[in-house]
């Protein structure tokens, strides 16, 4: 679902404004763009396409060299090389950037071609699904104070081992997680993880082959897979439907998706995780935190993940970023907006506010 901007006619320009600002935060503080480096700019067709100018615009500014690449959106982010990857062209201008920003409406980072560029030292940064609005307020935060408060909640996720999750609208379910590494830590350096790269958490990237999702803002970590057990009660928003009218309850057993209720947007649900055809679609795979101060509740799980308060659900994939073993041909997040967590006894969550 895309949401747009609306401006009065003759007024566009004035957006463009605010967009520029938050490139010129994306380019030199989040990519560290140098003077005279290369960039890759790559969206689709289905994406703001004043976002890619603004970021050509604040990639000129740095002293950089630029390229824009416009392509056909991708129908998942995970699959065959010949469903996801992006155009040849595309491959070879990763491959010898500097860095990179991806802002289509769906994730490349997981593609081949995308993977090759990384071991080849392109720096990158990927935003799937940003909006104009999301670009502009979500980006202009700061990076420090959320890394903080980032740290603080993985602080909990990462030694932690027994959840347990309920709200006011009925959900209760419990779970394991905490058996793998779920972030980079500079000081660990022993650290290894199963599936590498990984996101930094940070929004900022620096060094050969880093890369990181924009907005900053969120922690997460892979569910230990056979353990979820219970009842989720799906009130927020959902992947490719957006803020629901009416909730959608699902039975958890033993990590899977065992049944569902509620009302079209429960089938519409189900028809998502169908439609590939992928088993491991209905595995509970990931939980976030939302730790960005300047999200909002708006119905796209690029900025609903951010907010401070609620937490998120993946189906599907946590093999990619989390090290776990349901490999799925994608993710597909439900959003919560106001659980109770509590990890070993500790509250994490409670009506809306994060309590660490």
């Amino acid at each position: 679902m895309q949401f747009r901007h609306y401006l009065q006619p003759g007024f566009e320009n004035l957006r463009q404004i605010e967009l520029i600002e938050a490139a010129n935060v994306v380019i030199n503080k989040c990519l560290n763009v140098k003077p005279g480096e290369s960039v890759a700019i790559v969206t689709d067709t289905m994406q703001s396409w004043r976002i890619a100018e603004a970021l050509a615009m604040a990639t000129n500014l740095a002293g950089a060299e630029y390229v824009l690449l416009c392509i056909k959106p991708r129908k998942s982010m995970y699959g065959p090389p010949e469903v996801t990857n992006p155009p040849k062209p595309i491959r070879g201008a990763l491959k010898d950037a500097d860095a990179a920003y991806l802002i289509g409406t769906t994730g490349l980072i997981w593609t081949d071609a995308v993977q090759e560029a990384l071991k080849n030292g392109c720096r990158m940064l990927t935003s799937p699904g940003m909006s104009e609005d999301n670009f502009y307020r979500c980006i202009m935060i700061d990076y420090e104070a959320v890394w903080e408060r980032t740290k603080r909640v993985h602080s909990y996720l990462v030694p932690g081992k027994h959840v347990r999750l309920t709200s006011p609208q009925g959900s209760n379910l419990t779970f394991e997680i905490g058996y793998r590494p779920l972030m980079r830590d500079e000081k660990a350096a022993k650290v290894v993880y199963q599936y590498p790269p990984l996101p930094n958490r940070k929004g900022i990237v620096s060094g050969p082959g880093e890369f990181d999702y924009l907005p900053a803002g969120v922690a997460a970590g892979g569910l230990r897979e056979g353990t979820a057990n219970g009842t989720l009660v799906i009130d927020g928003s959902l992947s490719r439907i957006g803020v629901l009218r009416e909730p959608v309850t699902v039975t958890i057993r033993d990590g899977r998706l065992v049944e569902s209720k509620g009302g079209f947007e429960e089938r519409e649900f189900r028809a998502a995780l169908d439609v590939f055809g992928d088993p491991n679609m209905y595995n509970l795979a990931c939980i976030g935190i939302g730790t960005n101060p300047t999200a909002k509740f708006v119905g796209q799980p690029n900025e609903d993940e951010r907010v401070v308060g609620m937490c998120y659900f993946q189906f599907g994939d946590n093999y990619r970023i989390y090290g776990g073993y349901s490999k799925a041909v994608m993710y597909y997040v439900a959003q919560l907006t106001t659980p109770k967590l509590e990890i070993d006894g500790k509250v994490i969550l409670e009506g809306g506010v994060l309590k660490v």
